[in-house]
C-alpha cells in the first residue's frame, strides 16, 4: 500500500521552491528543486527553503488559476461569504461559497480539491524540511531546535485547518473521522495512510509539534514573515480553544500578546490592514510590486475603492454594521462608489485598502487583538473574574465612548463571539468558523443577496474528500471513509 500518487505528485512537485541563485542573499523564493545535499548544508540555505514554504501560504494557486483559490487569505475569505455578515454578489466570484453550493464541497468540487491540495503541500514540505535538517551534518546541532521548532509550527497550522474543515469541532466529535497524518515527506515509497480520528490529529499537533520545548526554541525576534515564538504560542491557544482547554488556551494567548501593543485609530483606518510593520500584526506576508497577483489577489476582492482594476466584491449586510456603536471607530461602512443592486448592494468596507501606488498591500494573518479574544473568551468559560476586564481592553481601545456590560457566563461569551466578527471580519473566516465551532446554525437576515439557512450539524459544514485522493490512495475506502 502505497501513498497516494495524488498527494505524491502534488506535494513531490511543490517541494523546496527556491532558487539555487536568488534565496541566500534575498531570501526569495522562486520556482526551482534544490538537491537535498545543498538545501541543507548551511543553517542559511535552510532559511531559505523555509522561506519557499511560507511562500506556498502566500502564492500557491492549486486550483488551474482560478481567482478565489490563491493561499491563506483566499481560503479564509471563502468562508467569510459562507456566513452572513459579508455578502457577495451572486454573479461574481464567490457565489458559489455564499450558496454553499456542492460545486465547493463535493468530493469533484473545486474548493474540497483546492484545500485538501493545499495544505497538503505545505505539510509535505514542512515533512521533507524536518527530514532534511535532522538528517543533515552540515547544520549545527545547536541550530536544529529552532529550525524545527519553526517547521512544525507551519505544520501543526497546515493540520489544524484542514481537519476543521473536514470534520465538526473537537469537543463531542474526538473519535470521528479527521484526516490523514503523514510525518515524512513523501516519496513514492511511503504507504498512503487511512483517515486519523479528530482526536488523533488534535494529539499530533499539540505533542508532536506544539510542545513546549518546540515553541521555545522558535526565536522571538524573527521577520513578520516568519512563525516566531509568540505566533507559535498564537497557534496553539487557537487549537486549545477548539478543545475546550480553558485554562491553557487563556496563559497561551496573553503570553502569544506580549510586545504587540494595540493600533491606535489613525493606524487602524490608515495602514492597519495592508502594513506588515503595523505594532499588532504578529504575524503577516509581505508584498512586492513585482509578486502582484492584479485581478487574483486579496485585495482586488476586497477594496471597494481601489482606483485600479478589481473584482470589488465585499458587502455588508445592514444587521452586522447595526451591531456597532456611533463612537465605534471600526464602523467604517459607507455606500460604495458603484450600487450594483438597490437591494443587497448598499455597503460596504473601507477596513481593506490597497496600498498605492502598488494596487495591492501586505496580507494579515494574525493580530495580537485576536488573542484579547481567545483570552477573553475562555476565560469566561472558566468564570474568572478578569474575563470582561481583557475583553473590555480591546473594546475601550476601539471605541472611546465604550462601556463596560458587566456580562457574565453565556452572557459574556456571546458578548466576545459578537466582538470577535466586529473586530476579524474579512481576516480569518470568523463568523463560519465559530458557527461550526459552537455547532450554530448558520441564520441569513438583513440584506443578504442570498436569503437561506444552513441547520447546526449539516452535512454541508463539513468538506468532503476529493475522488482522486481515493482512487490513488489504498488506504481510504469511498463506501466507509468519505464525508456525506
Amino acid at each position: 500500500m502505497k501513498i497516494s500518487k495524488h498527494i505524491a505528485a502534488i506535494l513531490l512537485a511543490g517541494l523546496i521552491t527556491v532558487s539555487c541563485s536568488d534565496w541566500l542573499d534575498k531570501k526569495t523564493p522562486m520556482t526551482g528543486n534544490i538537491p537535498q545535499n545543498l538545501a541543507y548544508s548551511s543553517v542559511t540555505n535552510a532559511e531559505g527553503v523555509l522561506t519557499g514554504i511560507y511562500d506556498l501560504l502566500r502564492m500557491y494557486n492549486a486550483d488551474g488559476g482560478r481567482h478565489v483559490s490563491y493561499g491563506y487569505k483566499h481560503f479564509t475569505l471563502g468562508f467569510d461569504f459562507m456566513a452572513n455578515d459579508i455578502i457577495s454578489n451572486p454573479s461574481q466570484w464567490w457565489t458559489y461559497e455564499a450558496q454553499w453550493s456542492e460545486v465547493i464541497r463535493v468530493a469533484t468540487g473545486y474548493r474540497a480539491n483546492q484545500i485538501w491540495r493545499f495544505w497538503y503541500v505545505i505539510i509535505n514540505n514542512a515533512n521533507s524540511f524536518i527530514d532534511g535538517v535532522t538528517a543533515s551534518t552540515s547544520i549545527p546541532e545547536s541550530a536544529k531546535p529552532a529550525l524545527l521548532g519553526e517547521a512544525k509550527a507551519i505544520r501543526a497550522f497546515s493540520y489544524f485547518n484542514l481537519v476543521r474543515v473536514m470534520q465538526f469541532t473537537y469537543k463531542g466529535n474526538e473519535n470521528k473521522p479527521g484526516v490523514p497524518i503523514y510525518k515524512k515527506g513523501t516519496t513514492e515509497d511511503i504507504e498512503g495512510q487511512p483517515r486519523s480520528t479528530v482526536q488523533q490529529v488534535y494529539d499530533f499537533i499539540l505533542n508532536e509539534n506544539l510542545t513546549d520545548a518546540d515553541i521555545n526554541a522558535i526565536p522571538t525576534d524573527s521577520e513578520k514573515y516568519k512563525i516566531n515564538r509568540n505566533v507559535a504560542l498564537g497557534i496553539r491557544a487557537n487549537v486549545h480553544l477548539y478543545m475546550e482547554n480553558w485554562t491553557a488556551a487563556a496563559a497561551d494567548a496573553k503570553s502569544a500578546r506580549q510586545g504587540y501593543p494595540l493600533m491606535n485609530e489613525s493606524t487602524y483606518k490608515s495602514s492597519g490592514f495592508n502594513t506588515i510593520s503595523t505594532g499588532e500584526w504578529m504575524w503577516g506576508a509581505p508584498f512586492r510590486p513585482d509578486q502582484a497577483l492584479l485581478w487574483a489577489s486579496f485585495f482586488s476582492h476586497v477594496d471597494m475603492e481601489r482606483p485600479q482594476n478589481g473584482y470589488k466584491n465585499f458587502y455588508i449586510n445592514t444587521t452586522f454594521i447595526n451591531k456597532f456603536s456611533s463612537t465605534d471607530y471600526r464602523k467604517m461602512f459607507k455606500t460604495p462608489s458603484v450600487n450594483v443592486d438597490p437591494n443587497w448592494g448598499l455597503y460596504t468596507s473601507t477596513k481593506f485598502k490597497d496600498r498605492q501606488p502598488d494596487a495591492d498591500g501586505d496580507y494579515v494573518y494574525m493580530r495580537a487583538s485576536e488573542m484579547y479574544l481567545i483570552e477573553a473568551e475562555a476565560k469566561a468559560r472558566l468564570n474568572a473574574a478578569d474575563a470582561g476586564d481583557v475583553l473590555f481592553e480591546l473594546q475601550s481601545a476601539r471605541d472611546p465612548g465604550a462601556v463596560r456590560s458587566g456580562n457574565t457566563g453565556q452572557s459574556l461569551v456571546d458578548e466576545i463571539l459578537l466582538e470577535r466578527r466586529k473586530e476579524l471580519y474579512g481576516e480569518i473566516g470568523v463568523e463560519y468558523f465559530d458557527l461550526k465551532r459552537y455547532n450554530k446554525p448558520m441564520v441569513r437576515d438583513g440584506i443578504h443577496s442570498l436569503m437561506f439557512n444552513v441547520p447546526a450539524g449539516d452535512k454541508r459544514w463539513n468538506y468532503q474528500i476529493p475522488t482522486r485522493e481515493f482512487t490513488t490512495n489504498p488506504a481510504l475506502n469511498p463506501d466507509t471513509d468519505q464525508n456525506p
